[in-house]
């Protein structure tokens, strides 16, 4: 019962950012929103309703950060090499640094 309030909660707030924000493929265009899509799909922690080219970009590039800061700890926690699939993480992280 939680988890559905949880999730009509989220639904909700992406509704009402997205009213209040243009879609990434309106800021982006198509060939710039799939890129975020694909991005978040790969690392992004929350529900995928978020990573799709209807949500505002800033929704999609604070999951994809979040994604890869967990990511990176989850890594350094394992001792492991950054995965080249998510190459792009580097410049999330970097962003979050400065």
């Amino acid at each position: 019962m939680k988890t559905v309030s949880v999730m009509l909660a989220l639904c909700c707030l992406v509704s009402v950012a997205q009213a209040a924000e243009p879609s990434c493929e309106k800021e982006l265009g198509a060939e710039g929103a799939q890129e975020l899509v694909q991005q978040c799909l790969l690392v992004s922690p929350a529900p995928h309703l978020l990573c799709k080219s209807a949500s505002p970009c800033e929704i999609m590039t604070g999951e994809i950060s979040k994604g890869c800061l967990k990511d990176q700890a989850d890594r350094e926690k394992n001792h492991k090499e950054i995965d080249k699939k998510i190459d792009f993480c580097e410049q999330y992280l970097q962003d979050n640094i400065e």
